[in-house]
């Protein structure tokens, strides 16, 4: 069995009062089931990769919220939810702190606010290679404030010049 299907298994009763709330909002049950297999998917890989269990529980019990948040306005590929769940998430699985909530809290705000400013897959990049350089999620806002302004985010120089300090070295390699 999947690390995924076990997880919602064993909590199944707060997953389907999820599930309830996202069809009442409007969520369909096809977009539903095709979302919640994309995150369950990135949920196995997670494991797979020997995170720890509490880290791998974090974070299938955040996706399976914010997905179940997320399809009431569309699950597609212009959902920067989708995009934030399938392009970045896999990449950090050596960063992840137990407590991944606000990470991707912060990580979805990011997003949007560069939307339209900069390519969105070349910031992910930068800002990846970063948080693996520096060996943990604790400087996010930092690193994601750098790597805008390197992905030619102009209106990030002032908060991207203030973070470079806060840095480790290897992070602005």
């Amino acid at each position: 069995m999947s690390r995924w299907r076990a997880d919602v298994l064993a909590h199944r009763v707060d997953r389907a009062a999820l599930l309830r709330r996202a069809q009442a909002a409007g969520a369909r049950r096809d977009v539903l089931h095709r979302a919640l297999g994309e995150a369950g998917a990135v949920v196995d890989a997670l494991a797979a990769q020997g995170l720890p269990d509490r880290v791998v529980a974090a974070v299938a019990a955040d996706l399976f919220a914010r997905v179940c948040g997320a399809c009431p306005r569309g699950w597609d590929e212009r959902s920067l939810t989708r995009w934030v769940v399938l392009a970045i998430v896999p990449r950090l699985a050596r960063v992840l702190p137990a407590e991944v909530s606000p990470l991707l809290d912060d990580l979805l705000t990011a997003a949007t606010r560069l939307r339209g400013q900069v390519d969105l897959a070349a910031w992910a990049g930068r800002l990846t290679d970063a948080l693996h350089a520096a060996g943990d999620a604790r400087h996010l806002r930092d690193l994601a404030a750098l790597a805008a302004w390197r992905s030619g985010a102009v209106m990030w120089r002032a908060a991207a010049l203030g973070a470079a300090p806060r840095v480790p070295a290897a992070a602005l390699a």
